[in-house]
């Protein structure tokens, strides 16, 4: 697809710098490379030393998109492996159960939302009945975890009555312990996480919930929310430049050096200066000598053709 990329200095920049990109805010088709010129005008407050120029190259599809990593059951069929305890007994004193080796092969199969009765006229699609704990589990995959990189989760859980809620065997968060209990609705809980407590591969979203009386209900979501850019391998990338100002003007002497009466014609040749192409200019400095007194040296003027003529004054040598 095209892109219209734009260029644009670093937050780590000085902002007194005037940085330019030419060309800048350019169209790119799938394959194509683009020459930029980068210029720069540092102010003179700085000293002489090294500097870094750093800039950002960034997609115009630098914008973040939502997609469902686990769907709700009420819009959606999602299977999830159950167990519920007999009583207000848990069944497991350990977490054990929230990991992705555990063996859940004895437990049950279900589909989200599990309840014992509608919920604001969203039907259960797996009867849960009893005042007890129940235990759930779900696993999904992700082949590409850098598919996330850059993002956040949100997990979202609508229990009656108490929940704890696992990734991969760390607990995230919940209300088991220390909440007050809660009638469910879509949604109790929306919880944004970063994306560390996933792995690339099998992954077991878990949670626990708790009703000791009134209806029974569990439905979850996660969102994963992420740059669109990922979705093509596109990263903002940022180019770090090291750049040494020296403000020092080359210098070069005549290659023959002596005195010259003012009757004198003669050429004046000097040596050039290495990597001199990117000179604009130069200056040109002349000492007099009238007698046994020697002048300071004073300046011709700023040139930048290849010859220039001048002519002594008043005898003086």
């Amino acid at each position: 697809m095209e892109d219209n990329v734009s260029l644009s200095p670093s937050d780590s920049m000085f902002s007194n710098w005037n940085i330019e990109f030419t060309p800048n805010n350019f169209v790119l088709g799938p394959s194509q490379i683009q020459d930029v010129m980068v210029s720069v005008v540092i102010p003179e407050i700085y000293d002489d030393g090294f500097y870094n120029l750093s800039f950002d190259v960034e997609s115009e599809h630098n914008y973040v998109i939502t997609r469902n990593l686990v769907d709700r059951g009420s819009t959606s069929d999602v299977d999830w492996k159950w167990i519920d305890s007999t009583g207000e007994e848990e069944l497991y004193n350990n977490t054990n159960w929230t990991t992705l080796n555990f063996n859940d092969t004895s437990w049950n199969e279900g589909k989200t939302p599990f309840g014992d009765e509608d919920l604001n006229g969203i039907d259960y699609k797996t009867y849960w009945e009893g005042d007890n704990y129940a235990y759930f589990r779900h696993i999904v995959d992700i082949p590409d975890i850098s598919l996330y990189e850059g993002g956040f989760m949100s997990i979202n859980v609508a229990t009656n009555n108490y929940g704890d809620h696992y990734i991969n065997g760390v607990y995230v968060f919940g209300d088991i312990d220390g909440g007050d209990g809660h009638g469910a609705e879509y949604w109790n809980e929306e919880y944004q996480v970063y994306i560390n407590y996933l792995n690339q591969g099998a992954n077991v979203i878990a949670s626990m919930v708790y009703n000791p009386q009134n209806a029974q209900w569990f439905d979850q979501e996660i969102e994963m929310t992420f740059p669109q850019s990922n979705l093509w391998n596109y990263k903002t990338e940022t180019y770090n430049v090291p750049i040494y100002l020296d403000t020092t003007a080359p210098t070069s002497r005549v290659v023959e050096e002596g005195f010259y009466r003012n009757s004198s014609t003669f050429e004046i040749e000097w040596k050039s200066i290495s990597n001199y192409d990117d000179v604009e200019g130069y200056h040109i400095y002349y000492q007099v000598k009238n007698g046994s007194s020697v002048g300071d040296w004073t300046l011709i003027g700023y040139f930048n053709n290849n010859s220039f003529n001048f002519t002594g004054q008043d005898g003086i040598t």
